[in-house]
């Protein structure tokens, strides 16, 4: 039918010992931030949650990129 010609591909990019680096100052664009800096956990656990759900909902259209925690990631040279 058209309906299941119609799809999409979800790309998660998950960087591997992220929140062992949060904190640092290159970090800061990897995640949400609050006003006054502070880690905005509530947008991590939605962000989180998001991810969850199509992991359970739709495991056929979503392909994980794991990348090692590195500098570079965070400010390209």
């Amino acid at each position: 039918s058209e309906e299941r010609d119609q799809g999409a591909t979800v790309f998660l990019r998950e960087i591997q010992d992220l929140y062992k680096h949060i904190l640092e100052d290159c970090a800061l664009g990897m995640v949400d931030r609050l006003a006054d800096g502070c880690l905005d956990t509530d947008a991590q656990n939605l962000l989180s949650s998001l991810k969850g759900h199509i992991t359970d909902m739709h495991p056929e259209v979503l392909k994980a990129h794991r990348l090692p925690w590195s500098r570079d990631l965070v400010n390209p040279k």
